[in-house]
């Protein structure tokens, strides 16, 4: 989850909507409300709310409407309404004229004899957003965004099954690199204190980092012939392990096969069966290799390498 946008954006749009069945009410959307103010310097918006004694049970959190990410309504106190587009950015880039098109789909959805405007960029590192148009799009981390939940809920009494989940999604994200938390500070100074005294031995091990999969493929290579053995007794037919190829392909070929039908071999050596050295999903198999080999070719593998316990 933790690289994939769509995901963040639900769960955000989960937590920030009052009227979603969570224990938080209106206090992570107010929490953002009020950093997304002081970031931006509209405290108009902001004085408003706390001049009328505003609730935002009523608000509403809409996900990609417009192809906007969230796009957050709290309906009107006084004379206007406040709408908040929130662009979320991960890994990807803005594409051209991103959020210019958005600041014009949010113009002609909410015009400002009724709706005060707001535009926040909402990325791992708080970085700048870069296609912006008259708008200036407040550029919000998750860093402060979950710094201000922290003290929010210090602050109140919140328990419940979601105030769990908004921990744990928190948790995931510090744990990822994507937000700084409160013992960031201690445990980077104790990484930097490892590597400076122990730098050789972890070199060391990161160069022989463990890899299962060619350690499998070794013994795939080394158990060939056996496994040559084993599907010619469960199919009743000669079949031998073609070592004339590299590490790279692993192959099998059927000599009877040949001889009885030379259309088999023609133009492909007599080779039946490669596999290759990439995760399983990628093994191929022959277009004219007989299915049934396929099929007896995995019992054999599935019975050699998986644990009898």
């Amino acid at each position: 989850m933790a690289r994939q946008e769509i995901r963040h954006s639900n769960f955000l749009s989960y937590i920030m909507d009052p009227g979603r069945p969570h224990e938080m009410g209106d206090l992570i959307l107010r929490t953002f409300f009020q950093l997304l103010c002081d970031k931006s310097g509209d405290k108009g918006a902001q004085l408003k709310l706390a001049q009328n004694g505003t609730s935002l049970a009523p608000a509403r959190v809409y996900r990609e409407r417009d192809h906007i990410d969230l796009l957050i309504e709290i309906p009107r106190s006084g004379t206007k309404g406040i709408v908040i587009a929130v662009e979320l950015k991960v890994d990807a880039v803005e594409r051209d004229d991103q959020l210019v098109d958005y600041e014009e789909k949010v113009a002609l959805r909410y015009p400002t004899t009724d709706w005060e405007r707001l535009f926040c960029f909402l990325t791992p590192d708080g970085r700048a957003a870069t296609t912006d148009g008259e708008t200036k799009w407040a550029a919000l981390s998750f860093t402060s965004f979950f710094a201000s939940i922290d003290k929010a809920l210090a602050e109140n009494t919140i328990a419940g099954k979601s105030l769990e989940l908004l921990r744990d999604y928190q948790s995931m994200m510090r744990r990822h690199g994507m937000a700084d938390g409160p013992i960031d500070k201690t445990l980077k100074a104790a990484i930097k204190s490892i590597w400076a005294e122990h730098r050789e031995v972890l070199e060391y091990l990161i160069a022989h980092e463990p890899d299962p999969l060619n350690d499998l493929m070794h013994d795939f290579a080394n158990a060939q012939p056996q496994i040559a053995h084993d599907m010619s007794a469960a199919l009743g037919l000669s079949i031998v392990a073609d070592l004339s190829w590299g590490a790279r392909w692993y192959r099998f070929t059927f000599p009877e096969f040949g001889k009885t039908y030379p259309a088999l071999s023609d133009g492909d050596r007599g080779w039946i069966i490669p596999v290759t050295k990439w995760p399983w999903n990628y093994v191929r198999i022959h277009k004219r290799m007989p299915l049934l080999s396929a099929s007896v070719l995995g019992r054999v593998m599935a019975n050699r390498y998986s644990d009898p316990n």
